[in-house]
């Protein structure tokens, strides 16, 4: 099993349409992927923070969900709208592997 985490930061007073985008592009996302992330916030340490977490069997299910996403014109679209939300270069992925 792996779990994946995507964390973005949202530029200073974007926070409340940051957190609301997240939701919308998870929805997104399952309907692509039919996985459910998981919409989380920091709240101790750096503030704006916003990771997704999702769960696949295997690293093969993580690549097809990237090739399904990536090649959708309405997560496309979506992208464009999260470049005045979130800081630029601020997404961090990691996969975690179960033991």
């Amino acid at each position: 099993m792996i779990t994946w985490v995507r964390t973005a930061k949202t530029f200073p007073g974007r926070f409340v349409e940051g957190a609301a985008w997240a939701k919308e592009i998870s929805a997104t996302v399952e309907r692509l992927i039919g996985k459910k992330l998981v919409v989380c916030t920091s709240f101790g340490g750096s503030s704006g923070q916003i990771a997704w977490i999702g769960q696949f069997d295997n690293a093969a299910q993580v690549e097809e969900a990237y090739l399904k996403v990536t090649a959708d014109r309405d997560y496309q679209t979506a992208l464009k709208t999260a470049q005045i939300i979130f800081v630029p270069d601020s997404s961090h992925d990691q996969m975690w592997l179960h033991i």
